[in-house]
């Protein structure tokens, strides 16, 4: 978002969500019953839910990619997910939102929901065009296991699930790696955000707050963001806290 506007949205990222609304369904009637939905019931969430959002959205396709090929690769990708990882997975719960409250003048609270719940550990799904590397998400997924272990749950796995999209010669493929813990860089990075509002509540400089640079941020590019040409702060200014 720039200045109030909203660019369309990704169709990647509303294909994530599909695969995610097929991936639940299926673990909350095993957590109900005892036992997964059936594949074909897992796959037509999906594919209801990426019609859904079509319906609603003019999605943003990169070039060569279309809706077709999109509902091909969440039927393929939801397939292999269900043989691969659903069948041999028991979580306790999916979709579960942790809090912990805050003590600072803004921010009430720092909140997230984990994809997979399981006994003593969490996993998240990741649909992605290629595979991930998935030490990208230490950050993202050890702030979740703040949360689980601040509401009195310790845990010992952190899982990516990345069903990566089928590529023209081979088809969808299913990755689980496993990543370090690590509470306190998690808990680092969440002080420097409460640090850097309230210094800008004390100076007012706007500095502190300027967007990513195609120096540190490897998606700010024409690629991923509908607004890049026009951005002010594409040309890479940065600030840190004093």
């Amino acid at each position: 978002m720039l200045k109030g506007r909203r660019q369309r949205p990704a169709a990647a990222s509303s294909a994530g969500t599909s695969v995610h609304a097929g991936a639940e369904h299926g673990y909350k009637q095993k957590i109900v019953l005892g036992e997964l939905a059936k594949k074909s019931e897992c796959i037509d969430i999906a594919v209801s839910i990426w019609d859904d959002i079509n319906k609603e959205s003019e999605l943003e396709y990169n070039e060569g990619e279309s809706r077709e090929k999109y509902t091909d690769d969440i039927v393929e990708g939801m397939d292999a997910y269900y043989d691969l990882v659903m069948c041999v997975t028991d979580p306790i719960a999916v979709e579960r939102r942790y809090t912990i409250e805050l003590d600072h003048p803004h921010f009430q609270a720092l909140s997230g929901t984990l994809d997979v719940v399981l006994d003593d550990a969490i996993a998240d799904i990741k649909f992605t065009k290629r595979a991930s590397t998935i030490m990208h998400y230490t950050l993202q997924q050890s702030t979740y296991a703040l949360l689980r272990e601040a509401n009195g749950e310790p845990i010992n796995h952190l899982y990516i699930h990345n069903v990566v999209r089928p590529q023209a010669k081979k088809g969808a493929q299913i990755l689980v790696g496993e990543l370090p813990k690590q509470i306190d860089y998690a808990k680092f990075w969440i002080d420097q955000i409460l640090k850097t509002t309230a210094e800008y509540e004390r100076t007012q400089d706007p500095l502190l707050f300027r967007g990513c640079s195609p120096d540190n941020n490897y998606l700010c590019n024409s690629q991923w963001c509908g607004f890049w040409h026009e951005c002010p702060y594409v040309e890479g200014y940065r600030t840190s806290l004093k």
